[in-house]
């Protein structure tokens, strides 16, 4: 069988450090973007993305990039 595509992603999350943030996953979005500051340290981080039946599902690729 071919691998499935889950389309029905609504919002996605962000936890790291102090920062938490969510946003809104429009249909056919291929990405979702946070800025924030962080200072640097050792800290958990989630990334989440929830689907259009409350689902959380935990995000696949989560790059980091300093700016």
């Amino acid at each position: 069988m071919p691998a499935s595509v889950k389309s029905d992603f609504e919002n996605a999350y962000l936890y790291v450090a102090d920062v938490e943030q969510s946003a809104k996953v429009e249909k056919g979005q291929k990405e979702v973007s946070f800025t924030a500051k962080v200072s640097a340290g050792k800290y958990d981080m989630e990334a989440q993305l929830i689907d259009k039946d409350n689902r959380v599902h935990p995000a696949y690729y989560v790059y980091i990039e300093k700016l």
